[in-house]
């Protein structure tokens, strides 16, 4: 019941956020604070602690983390503390001082995989984001010493070098050197992919600084490869984080930003993924209350789409509107890149104004940072110079010290090898020289001993495949005369059986009709009976010749203009005396327009007869229907026989189409109707079977031949 209640409040949460009511979620927040108060067990304090951290924004976020934070201490529960540490560090990425506090307090507690992961994690973006600013001394000289301690080839953990690798990805982002900064990005993913433990929330920020990082260095293919594999990774943490009990964990925000980086990479997008992503930032923003605010404010999506689509006249406003935004927080190069966009839509657009504005805004922001760039380049020249400087110096020593265990081994073991070259040799010669004569020697005996056996066995093998070529012959000559005395037999025997079962028909007429009218209606039933079970019999001389002419291939198919009305009729007239008292004949083909089709007209009447047929045996009351539709594309024709009897059990709706095959030992017939029926179908270039998708009462057939 409690599970329930809060799947119905992550609903109304959600409908609140899509209706931009924030008192509706205050008051589901306000609900949930209520339970806690009234919470009997820490762990029903703590579940509802991270309910409420589901759902305050991410400014409210710091505070519930740290009370959640301290309530976890005092039950001492050490995987909530770390789960916290966590949230806090990405919640506090512009406050140094407490980021490393945070790290100190993951440092100590008590070792297991999820603390040295998150101690890892927080270390990693507290490198990450003291490599954004390296002119500062302390965080230059955090820098040297990491770089110091990947080029030792022994002793460094595979945790260092995932932290050295992100540290460099984030310091040569946007700084020019695309291939340093390609490799890099490559040796983190594989540092990852190394680790015993693995932590979602270090896989979701490296896959969103990977993102940032490929588009920086113009891979956007990758970039966007990165973003769609981290919006799988998202929906599997939605899904755990419902499991769980956590209803309210949504990842919409993070979503936002996912599709907001892959619309950035427009160039790379058909009009039609553009016109698809567009969509999807605007379903998160509308889900999340801060992707709403960023929407509004930045509009940036909005810019990609409109460039992405070629709309740049709705484009340049947007990006001036940007640009005069006195309190922009946005780094130097987004600030570029939306001067380059607004450059290229005004020149689309012939908007002069809009290019002078451009290149004013350009020109200051070039004026401001030319000491910076400046001393940016001096720092980015010594690092590459220190960098390729470890590089060199540990190749060196690594090669100096393989060149002198080199020389020392071959000096310790030159005259030893001299020595024993020798004596192999010798030993060598003799053993091959006696391995050579005794293999001689058995080799030409056992060749004359195989050279006799092979010779009698061939011999053998001659008479005998004379023998079996010649029971062969017998064999396929008594097949041949076996297959001509049942061709001739079948054939005998039916037009045999044909002649006098027309007499009997006749003649039972013949005498009911001569015969009084007050005696009339009485034998004029057992006339119908004998003419049923003359039909009957004709339809199994019928079928049986129909077999025959099909296993001969005199099996011939003539194609005509006939009507599709006429065809439901025929068939519909001919088998209606079959059809049990009490159960209605409906043909639906009747009462549409009618159509001519090119077909073989007999063939597909007889398989309509047959299905009929087939639905009569089995159909006692309600009815039998007749149904049919052309394809759209007017290649196609489709009938449909329907009844309502005992239906088809569930497996056997291929086993009815094999020959002399009967659900019920019972039923009338030996099982060829339908084996004729497919084999007529098939030769018509159609088909024929059981529509296994119908639910109703008995069965559906379905009859598909082409009709041009």
């Amino acid at each position: 019941m409690k599970r329930i209640t809060l799947l119905l409040t992550a609903f109304v949460v959600a409908a609140a956020s899509l209706m931009a009511i924030p008192p509706l979620r205050q008051h589901y927040l306000d609900s949930v604070r209520v339970e806690l108060s009234l919470a009997e067990t820490p762990d029903d304090s703590i579940r509802l602690y991270y309910d409420i951290f589901d759902l305050v924004s991410r400014d409210e976020k710091k505070v519930v983390a740290q009370e959640l934070y301290d309530m976890a201490t005092r039950v001492d529960d050490q995987n909530v503390q770390l789960d916290m540490l966590r949230h806090m560090t990405i919640k506090n990425l512009d406050d140094d001082s407490l980021r490393f506090e945070l790290q100190k307090k993951a440092e100590m507690m008590s070792p297991s995989s999820n603390q040295r992961m998150t101690a890892l994690f927080i270390s990693i973006v507290n490198t990450v984001q003291a490599s954004r600013y390296p002119k500062e001394p302390a965080n230059r000289e955090r820098l040297r010493n990491l770089i110091n301690m990947a080029a030792s080839e022994e002793g460094v953990s595979v945790y260092r070098r995932l932290e050295v690798a992100m540290a460099l990805c984030s310091f040569l982002d946007g700084k020019g050197r695309n291939a340093m900064l390609s490799k890099y990005l490559d040796d983190a993913e594989t540092y990852i992919s190394r680790l015993s433990y693995r932590l979602p929330m270090l896989d979701t920020y490296y896959m969103s600084q990977a993102s940032i990082s490929y588009t920086a260095v113009g891979d956007l293919k990758k970039s966007i490869a990165i973003d769609k594999k981290l919006l799988a990774v998202l929906d599997s943490l939605e899904e755990k984080a419902v499991d769980q009990g956590r209803e309210f964990r949504l990842y919409n925000y993070d979503r936002y930003n996912a599709y907001r980086r892959i619309l950035f990479n427009y160039t790379e997008l058909t009009p039609q993924e553009v016109e698809y992503y567009y969509n999807k930032v605007q379903e998160t923003a509308m889900l999340n209350e801060d992707a709403t605010k960023d929407l509004d404010y930045y509009k940036r999506p909005i810019i990609y789409y409109y460039l992405g689509t070629g709309q740049y006249k709705e484009a340049v406003p947007l990006l001036l509107e940007q640009l005069r935004k006195p309190n922009l927080h946005v780094s130097t190069s987004i600030r570029m890149r939306i001067i380059n966009d607004l450059i290229e839509a005004a020149r689309k657009t012939d908007d002069m104004d809009a290019l002078r504005e451009a290149y004013e805004i350009y020109h200051n922001i070039k004026e401001d940072n030319d000491l910076y760039d400046d001393q940016q380049e001096f720092v980015d020249l010594q690092f590459v110079y220190e960098t390729n400087s470890l590089n060199l110096e540990r190749n060196k020593l690594a090669v100096d010290k393989m060149r002198n265990d080199r020389e020392n081994q071959i000096r310790a073991k030159r005259s030893d090898r001299i020595i024993l070259f020798a004596a192999l040799i010798v030993v060598l010669i003799l053993v091959l020289a006696m391995i050579f004569m005794y293999r001689t020697s058995r080799r030409m005996k056992k060749l004359n001993q195989r050279r006799a056996k092979d010779n009698a066995a061939l011999m053998e093998e001659r008479d005998t495949l004379r023998r079996t070529q010649n029971d062969l012959m017998r064999a396929s000559e008594k097949v041949r005369r076996a297959d001509q005395q049942k061709e001739e037999f079948i054939n005998n025997v039916s037009n045999e059986i044909q002649t006098p079962v027309n007499a009997i028909v006749e003649y039972s007429q013949l005498i009911v009709d001569c015969i009084d009218d007050d005696k009339h209606r009485y034998l004029d039933r057992f006339a119908s009976v004998v003419k049923l079970n003359a039909e009957l019999l004709s339809t199994l001389v019928g079928d049986v010749l129909e077999l025959a002419s099909h296993d001969k291939g005199t099996f011939k198919i003539e194609k005509r203009p006939v009507s599709i009305q006429d065809l439901s009729t025929v068939a519909i007239d001919t088998i209606k005396d079959r059809i049990p008292e009490g159960v209605a004949v409906v043909n639906e083909v009747a009462q549409h327009k009618d159509i001519l089709v090119d077909t073989d007209g007999k063939r597909v009447a007889q398989v309509l007869m047959n299905l009929l047929s087939n639905s009569a045996k089995f159909t006692t009351e309600g009815s039998i229907t007749l149904s049919g539709s052309l394809s759209e594309d007017g290649q196609t024709y489709t009938f449909a026989v329907t009844d309502t009897g005992s239906g088809i059990p569930e497996g056997k709706e291929e086993v009815i189409f094999e020959r002399f095959k009967k659900l019920s030992k019972y039923s009338q017939g030996v099982g060829l109707g339908l084996p004729v029926g497919r084999m007529i179908a098939t030769l018509l270039g159609g088909e024929l079977k059981v529509d296994t998708s119908y639910k109703g009462r008995g069965a559906r057939f379905i009859f598909t031949f082409p009709v041009k």
